[in-house]
């Protein structure tokens, strides 16, 4: 039998070793190298979960693992080598810094050892045990564990180390399960979650557990007016947010009239309309208890209450059903100065910006979600320095603020009709345009009638546009000046949120009606038509 030998070139073994997932890459050993035991850089690692009496402090592990480093005859630096997580859960969805800290040194090569107090004050979970070990195995680092001085990195004592972290994972998840099933076992009993919503508040009564001598809290209205709520109660302000929603009022005007009267959130931020949803939903305010985000409910599948609700149960219900039904403002990454006050003029629909920067835009909601609208497009630059540009030629000028919050009834209407008049014109106009391009155009006069249709609608819709730009914004004149700031520098010292807030205090909305009907030259953009923007604006007082 004979064996023929193929000799492979250089660049051929290369190749294989690149991409094999065996073979050691270049400049590695095929075998793993021991770490050095004699003389050791070592690093001390402690972590503490939760303030417990169960738990060993802090001080108590640094204390002692700095002995332990003496015992191994370690190189140590207290003032560099030690690493601390203080209140910090091994689970695996917890950002460590210290333990983050250290493995990146232990890339950089700069021990031969870890010290631990014991392998679960390092590790807890299977998933990091396999990535910080195996990272340490690479870089030649040993792991010394004060309780569990059997486990090692090396040789028979793995085996010992992955079912230490097998059990320490599983401690963690029986840990876990117990403690959710507490707290349904007091949810269903009426005890109060963590955080009571805004609205109400939690008051101590005796434990209706058998057994269970400790008293527990419930959740009761706060009717105890705040100085940050203009002396008005958490609870009143929830009463009067239900009613105006049911009134028929968007949660956007809610929101701005309460920071523009300055009501601090439970968190001292602004509201937003997003806020006000989502506490309106819980249902705590109906007087239900709740377990992880579920009603609790009886024997008989009936939800149950155990403290006062602070709205009835069927307005809860209607807000619930109202608030669903209800389009949310389209939302994204990007910022949008003129989120939720732009309107589309083909459907009313609102608008969304789509990107940064000076290629943004904003479009309809409504088409791009899939709709049944026809689309509408307009650049957002130049669209948002427009309209903060009217808003602050207005602030400037008391005598225009005053034209504009006293409103004028019939000019709202007239706006309103010119709008919905060239709604319809733009519609005709795409259903000549899809007539032509279907053929029905085609015969000897086609041509003619193609373009007397056309005409007409053309010269009605600048006919429309041109009496709309009578009653446009002028541009702004000589600002005057505000607490030692003009409009513009007030405007440009507030936050994204607060200038939402003084643009809304003025602008109901603005409608951008679709683009006249031109023909682009291909891969030039359209050219922004100011003449697209129709401002609505609020009327009453500020």
């Amino acid at each position: 039998m004979t064996t023929t030998t193929t000799r492979l070139t250089i660049s051929e073994r290369r190749r294989r070793r690149a991409s094999s997932l065996l073979l050691p890459k270049a400049g590695a050993s095929v075998f793993i190298r021991e770490p050095n035991r004699a003389r050791p850089r070592l690093a001390v690692y402690v972590r503490l979960s939760l303030a417990q009496l169960a738990s060993v402090s802090i001080a108590r592990q640094r204390q002692t693992l700095t002995g332990y480093v003496v015992d191994l005859d370690g190189v140590y630096d207290p003032e560099v080598d030690y690493f601390e997580d203080d209140d910090l859960s091994a689970k695996g969805t917890v950002y460590r810094p210290a333990a983050e800290e250290l493995l990146r040194r232990v890339i950089a090569g700069h021990y031969d050892g870890v010290v631990v107090w014991e392998f679960a004050r390092f590790m807890c979970t299977v998933r990091e045990t396999h990535i910080a070990c195996g990272l340490m195995r690479e870089h030649s680092v040993e792991l010394y564990s004060f309780e569990e001085r059997h486990l090692t990195l090396y040789g028979p004592g793995r085996i010992a180390l992955e079912f230490a972290a097998d059990q320490a994972e599983k401690e963690l998840l029986k840990i876990s399960a117990r403690v959710a099933a507490a707290k349904a076992f007091l949810a269903q009993h009426g005890a109060a979650p963590a955080h009571a919503p805004f609205g109400l508040r939690k008051v101590v009564v005796p434990s209706p557990i058998a057994g269970r001598e400790a008293p527990i809290h419930r959740l009761a209205p706060d009717e105890r007016p705040r100085e940050t709520l203009g002396d008005r109660s958490p609870a009143d302000l929830v009463r009067d947010l239900a009613a105006r929603v049911l009134a028929g009022e968007s949660m956007r005007r809610v929101a701005m009239d309460w920071n523009a009267a300055g009501y601090l959130s439970p968190t001292g931020s602004d509201w937003s309309s997003t806020t006000l949803s989502r506490m309106l939903r819980n249902p705590l305010l109906a007087g239900y208890a709740v377990s992880r985000g579920e009603v609790v409910t009886d024997a008989d599948g009936q939800p149950v209450r155990f403290h006062k609700p602070l709205l009835a149960d069927d307005t809860w219900a209607d807000l619930c059903a109202l608030v669903a039904g209800r389009p949310a403002h389209p939302r994204s990454g990007v910022d949008a100065p003129l989120r939720g006050l732009l309107r589309c003029g083909r459907c009313g629909g609102a608008m969304a910006r789509t990107a940064r920067g000076s290629r943004g835009s904003y479009r309809c909601a409504r088409r791009s979600g899939g709709g049944n609208c026809a689309g509408n497009t307009i650049t957002a630059p130049q669209t948002e320095a427009y309209i903060t540009e009217a808003v602050l030629s207005v602030l400037a000028d008391p005598v225009r603020l005053a034209q504009v919050r006293a409103g004028d009834p019939g000019a709202a209407e007239d706006r309103t009709r010119r709008e919905q008049e060239a709604r319809r014109l733009r519609t005709a106009l795409e259903r000549v345009d899809t007539a032509q391009a279907l053929g029905e155009y085609d015969d000897p006069d086609g041509a003619r009638r193609f373009a007397k249709v056309k005409g007409d609608l053309l010269a009605q819709l600048e006919r429309l546009v041109a009496a709309d730009r009578l009653t446009r914004p002028r541009r702004r004149p000589a600002l005057a000046k505000v607490e030692g700031l003009s409009v513009v520098e007030a405007f440009d010292a507030a936050t994204p949120a607060q200038r939402l807030t003084m643009l809304g205090e003025l602008v109901e909305h603005a409608t951008v009606l679709p683009a006249a009907h031109r023909v682009t030259p291909a891969g030039a953009r359209a050219k922004w038509d100011p003449d697209r923007l129709v401002i609505t604006w609020q009327t009453g007082e500020l």
